[in-house]
């Protein structure tokens, strides 16, 4: 079955959903005669039984912040679906037309008292009728870990209307999608990937009766989690290649970071050397002379006596920079484990720590723990201590201590375990 994407008109146009167990909107209830009031927290609607009771015993009754939200799907058309549509007013207000922007993809034909769904037939959007009762349509699925932990690992979709809302989702979904195909080519996916969506405050004026009043609109940002882990990373490799004493220097004709005590091989080529001529001017000859019999050379003027010769500073050689580490793929795996029930993970835990720990005692355990668990642990053929560090820290120990190393490994192996049971 082919992918679906939001270019496909028929698709667009009957606005297709993915099944999921509830919605998130961010107004009331839809009265008779116009749009629910707006409110500053998400309303949960369910689409399966128990999904209101258990959503609302994990995140409460008035969600402003969802902090531990994974995308739903791997492409950006199928997380995120937006499109402008006009429907007359109230409870069964007559459905018009569906329009990209730029043309319509659906309409209704008065003459033919019927719909069509034709492109030939689909005119430019500026065209349409009843511009008066176009609206905005934004749709967002993802799932939550919390729910899932709950028993409903079903999507949940977010829905809006604002366009602000839908210009900040689409814009932070594409760039985060150029970003994943850059680095994992075909192998690039927006599945399981942790977000934090919140609702904020902001001010707006109401063209129609002067004044400004309260909106509340969507924000979304990556995960606490994932930038922790990004942000430990670094600074792992700063400290390793600060440890390696060697000295990082900026190639301004390639914008390259080289070592400091490398060579560039065109400045290592000797200078002339005249090995006969100065011969011939240290060794006395026969008659008594210098220079093969004669006479002493003139002293060179003052002004003409060469110059002391400078050596040039040897500028680093490029050297080829090492493979970076491996982003922590965090995200895939921590879902897969909690969905499982298996381990209690909280997003919002730092990741753990070093402290009055014997080294060797950490490289050893660590060391072993990636020989049982490399594909989580040392995809590269190392541990990952960066991983390692986010993953303990989730699980609940803040400090990794000799006392409780054995304990901690004991349970990166379970976690291990529970994150590669398939999802």
């Amino acid at each position: 079955m082919p992918i679906m994407k939001l270019s496909d008109r028929k698709t667009l146009a009957r606005g297709y959903r993915f099944p999921h167990c509830g919605e998130l909107a961010k107004g009331g209830p839809k009265p008779a005669r116009g749009s629910g009031k707006e409110l500053p927290y998400w309303r949960f609607i369910p689409r399966m039984p128990g999904a209101k009771e258990a959503f609302e015993s994990v995140y409460g009754t008035e969600v402003k912040e969802l902090p531990d939200a994974a995308l739903a799907y791997p492409l950006p058309d199928q997380v995120f679906e937006s499109w402008i549509e006009c429907r007359e007013p109230g409870e069964g207000g007559k459905f018009w037309w569906r329009s990209d922007g730029e043309r319509s993809v659906a309409r209704w034909v008065p003459e033919k008292n019927t719909y069509t769904f034709r492109t030939d037939e689909q005119l430019p959007h500026a065209d349409l009728p009843n511009h008066k009762w176009e609206r905005n349509v934004g749709r967002l699925y993802i799932r939550l870990i919390g729910l899932a932990k709950a028993g409903f690992s079903q999507p949940v979709l977010v829905r809006t209307g604002g366009i602000n809302d839908i210009a900040r989702i689409a814009q932070f979904l594409y760039g985060l999608w150029e970003e994943q195909v850059t680095y994992h080519g075909e192998d690039a996916t927006l599945e399981h990937y942790l977000v934090t969506l919140w609702r904020f405050e902001v001010k707006r004026t109401d063209p129609n009766k002067g004044g400004r009043y309260d909106h509340w609109d969507i924000g979304i940002a990556r995960s606490p989690l994932y930038m922790q882990s990004a942000l430990q990373g670094a600074q792992d490799r700063a400290v390793a290649q600060l440890a390696s004493g060697n000295i990082r220097l900026l190639d301004i004709d390639t914008g390259e970071f080289v070592d400091g005590h490398a060579d560039y091989p065109e400045l290592d080529e000797p200078e002339p050397h005249h090995e006969q001529a100065e011969q011939d001017l240290e060794e006395p000859s026969a008659v008594g002379g210098q220079g093969a019999g004669l006479p002493p050379a003139p002293e060179p003027p003052a002004e003409e006596k060469p110059k002391p010769k400078r050596t040039r500073a040897r500028k680093p050689k490029p050297k080829p920079e090492p493979e970076p580490e491996p982003e922590p793929e965090s995200e895939g795996a921590l879902f897969e484990a909690m969905a499982q029930n298996g381990l209690d993970y909280d997003a919002n835990r730092k990741p753990a720590s070093l402290s009055g720990i014997n080294i060797n005692a950490w490289r050893g355990a660590s060391s072993k723990l990636a020989e049982d668990c490399p594909v989580s642990f040392a995809k590269d053929g190392k541990p990952n201590l960066p991983r390692i560090l986010a993953v303990a820290g989730g699980l609940g120990y803040e400090k990794v201590q000799d006392g409780n190393l054995d304990e901690v490994m004991e349970k990166l192996r379970e976690f291990d375990a529970q994150a590669q049971v398939p999802f």
